[in-house]
């Protein structure tokens, strides 16, 4: 498999402000680290773990999830990997 195109903090910015234009809720970081260390642990289960797209998105949204940072993310974000590599 090629390596996969990881999302950055820039995207998942731009993804979380759409969803509260949409649905409402608080913007902001509760800590900036957990945002990092989310975003880390997904490239760390493709590269350390063997993992496919679909192991990447699932560290994505538990990750991101468990920081309580972006929680709308989530949803998005699995939506966002089905649309880019297919999948329903």
């Amino acid at each position: 498999m090629e390596e996969p195109l990881f999302l950055t903090r820039t995207q998942i910015e731009r993804l979380h402000d759409k969803s509260l234009l949409k649905f409402g809720g608080s913007s902001g970081v509760r800590d900036e680290g957990l945002i990092h260390s989310a975003l880390a642990s997904a490239k760390n289960v493709y590269f350390y773990g063997g993992g496919d797209l679909f192991d990447i998105a699932a560290a994505y949204a538990f990750h991101l999830a468990e920081a309580q940072a972006f929680v709308r993310f989530c949803a998005i974000q699995q939506k966002q990997f089905k649309l880019i590599y297919g999948g329903s």
